[in-house]
């Protein structure tokens, strides 16, 4: 698991995709959970190989996505999801 802290530059994190979840955080605002299969481990996403499940949740904290993205593989990934969604829902947004 890693985190990416990127500019949000005007755009929103909405769902796309009917897999796509919105999950609320702790101090109750929303966050996108988008999962999807990428490299394997490999630090980075590769688009064309689809061997390792993933999950990245998009939490916007002021003007920026807090990006938290999971790896796991097949045989784990169920309980990972449970652990992670957890994770998401416990972010409270830094003090301005």
């Amino acid at each position: 698991m890693w985190v990416i802290v990127t500019p949000t530059e005007g755009r929103l994190a909405s769902p796309l995709f009917d897999t796509d979840e919105q999950v609320k955080t702790l101090d109750g605002s929303k966050a996108l959970i988008r999962y999807a299969r990428g490299g394997a481990f490999s630090g980075y996403i590769k688009p064309s190989d689809f061997t390792t499940p993933m999950a990245v949740a998009y939490i916007t904290d002021g003007d920026y996505f807090v990006e938290i993205v999971l790896q796991s593989d097949d045989a784990h990934f169920e309980n990972a999801k449970k652990i992670f969604k957890q994770l998401v829902a416990s972010y409270v947004k830094r003090a301005a």
